[in-house]
């Protein structure tokens, strides 16, 4: 057992994250609100992980990593 998803499940699991990404963005549409907004908040996850990296990387006494 590999622990990833193949076959089917995969492509239903994909379809279905790409529906919430449709549907979610014409839901925002319909808001109204600007979209640099919708950018950031769709990037949060990313950007957090930004800081999560640089305590990792950059905090004084701590093993950097390459």
């Amino acid at each position: 057992m590999t622990g990833f998803v193949t076959g089917i499940p995969k492509v239903l699991l994909r379809l279905e994250g790409l529906g919430v990404l449709v549907v979610a963005t014409a839901w925002y549409a319909k808001l109204d609100a600007s979209w640099w907004l919708f950018a950031v908040l769709i990037l949060a996850p990313d950007l957090s992980m930004v800081g999560y990296l640089e305590q990792i990387l950059f905090i004084p006494g701590h093993i950097q990593r390459p």
